[in-house]
């Protein structure tokens, strides 16, 4: 405003194509459709959780920091905002890192966070980086009295320039 306070503002992390954010019922939601210079649409079904799945990782990367991919098994979008994801499996380890709220990951789809220990470099960098001597990546949620684990996978030793996942996407 002329007072040079902050009005309104959005914090927002991966997004889907072709959708926008909107608000709706005084909260900041996806919507169903964009629409630019009209009265918002409804808000866009989501899937549930569950159907997220932790799907490749790479710990040590010939070129470039590691990475992993969460990827969605479901037909609908899902919201990775406020999951936790974490290489450390102990109680006090597994809400290591939060994604970022507005965070959405489309269906049949993947995204990708790259494992740098540096959040300041973007919302898809986590605060952690892979062990290439293996360990354990796990995604979770929690309403603060009950923790779930979503998915876990464990590795061994990588060598060097060499992914693991799952096969098929989102498999066991």
């Amino acid at each position: 405003n002329a007072a040079g306070q902050t009005v309104s503002q959005v914090e927002l992390g991966p997004q889907l194509r072709n959708k926008s954010i909107g608000l709706s019922g005084g909260q900041w939601r996806l919507l169903a459709t964009p629409t630019p210079g009209t009265g918002n649409a409804a808000t866009q079904t989501l899937a549930a959780a569950t159907g997220l799945r932790i799907n490749e990782w790479m710990a040590q990367p010939a070129d470039g920091p590691d990475w992993f991919e969460l990827y969605n098994a479901t037909n609908q979008p899902i919201e990775l905002g406020g999951l936790y994801v974490s290489d450390d499996p102990s109680t006090t380890g597994l809400t290591k890192f939060r994604l970022p709220p507005l965070s959405f990951i489309e269906a049949s789809n993947y995204v990708r966070l790259v494992a740098d220990s540096a959040p300041s470099q973007g919302r898809n960098h986590v605060n952690f980086s892979l062990d290439e001597r293996g360990e354990a990546l796990v995604l979770v949620r929690t309403n603060l009295t009950t923790v779930t684990v979503l998915d876990l996978v464990t590795f061994g030793a990588q060598p060097p320039g060499i992914s693991q996942g799952r096969l098929a996407d989102g498999g066991t």
